[in-house]
């Protein structure tokens, strides 16, 4: 397939940390699904399976990444398809290697595949830049790690007995202002101390790619069958979630000089214009959520006339549902109810939350792709 005929997929297939892929369902004369041949993969994708990009098009599904099984692969898509879902799975190679995909639909002929690597926590003593984990650490009353769940176990990381505040800090892990995190004030060893745990807090590490990556965790205070006090700590990386959230707030206050209204309408176009999305649009909540009231609102290359929509099925309710949400493609399957992003073609989605200085949600800022 040349590139010329090849779908815009914009900046979030092009740009998006995970690997994406683009594929072409192949049926049988029943109608089954059988068969998938890649129409186009990210870059991203192209690195994580070693191929060059414009090799990639054209592949049937067993040839697409060495390793994967094409009948588990067509299993996932035929399951998406059937529950109008996107499906999460997991999988291990040969070599190693363990990744996380979802699969989803964009109309009757065409499937995306997400991809990440999940890359393991280091022994102790080594190099704990390659941390972008998945997973449950239990922690005993001093500090040390005594057992690995979830993808730690998977993957055979093994640092059991290390004190886990002491390595994350030889490491280079900052809290969410960037200061350096102690053994004094780690919150696993505060949470310990006191008997309390923590629903959610945020930790910088050193990413290999030279920039800085974010996990979100949290901390479980129980006891173990001995009666001593244990620490559960869940982390999951967020790296993508956040950077996106740092740009679009750097964007904003580019453009803070301006007041009221005037305000509004330069963000909206300020955010389109540096994202080069189609539209972009920031909205306040009313009655505490049923609806939003856009403030502003942008597209195709001009301001929009306000107006006002209900939440419900939309991406935007999980947008103030969490704080940043993010939908490379298929964004409409995903939210088959919200019959705007139909009307309008959007493929791609980003949202984040507006809070107040109590945390709670007034509105929201939101860009969307073709």
């Amino acid at each position: 397939m040349g590139a010329s005929a090849l779908p815009s997929y914009g900046p979030i297939f092009e740009y998006a940390d995970s690997g994406l892929t683009a594929f072409r369902a192949v049926e049988n004369a029943q109608g089954e699904l059988v068969d998938a041949v890649v129409l186009d993969a990210n870059p991203a994708q192209a690195a994580l399976s070693g191929c060059e990009r414009a090799a990639l098009r054209g592949r049937h599904l067993d040839a697409w990444f060495p390793g994967f099984d094409s009948a588990v692969l067509l299993g996932h898509a035929r399951a998406c398809r059937a529950a109008a879902a996107p499906v999460s799975f997991s999988q291990s190679l040969s070599d190693g290697r363990t990744f996380r995909g979802k699969v989803y639909w964009e109309g009757p002929q065409t499937f995306y595949l997400s991809l990440d690597e999940v890359r393991p926590l280091a022994p102790a003593g080594d190099d704990l830049s390659a941390v972008v984990p998945a997973g449950v650490l239990r922690v005993n009353t001093d500090g040390y790690v005594v057992e690995m769940m979830g993808f730690f176990d998977k993957l055979g990381f093994n640092i059991l007995n290390a004190h886990l505040a002491r390595t994350c800090q030889e490491a280079g892990f900052v809290d969410e202002h960037g200061s350096t995190v102690d053994e004094e004030s780690c919150p696993v060893m505060r949470c310990l101390r006191d008997g309390v745990g923590l629903e959610e807090f945020l930790r910088g590490f050193p990413h290999p790619d030279g920039e800085m990556g974010w996990l979100r965790c949290s901390i479980l205070i129980a006891n173990n069958a001995k009666g001593e006090r244990e620490a559960l700590v869940t982390v999951q990386d967020i790296t993508a979630e956040k950077r996106w959230a740092d740009r679009l707030r750097e964007i904003v206050e580019g453009v803070s000089a301006n007041v009221g209204q005037r305000f509004f309408q330069s963000l909206v176009e300020h955010l389109a214009r540096s994202l080069h999305a189609d539209f972009a649009l920031v909205g306040e909540l009313v009655n505490e959520g049923p609806s939003v009231r856009c403030q502003a609102v942008f597209a195709d290359g001009r301001q929009q006339d306000p107006f006002q929509y209900l939440l419900k099925g939309t991406p935007c309710s999980e947008v103030i549902a969490g704080t940043l949400c993010l939908f490379p493609n298929g964004v409409q399957q995903q939210f088959p109810h919200d019959t705007m992003l139909a009307d309008l073609g959007v493929q791609a989605y980003v949202g984040v939350r507006l809070e107040g200085a109590n945390g709670r949600p007034l509105g929201l800022i939101a860009v969307m792709f073709r």
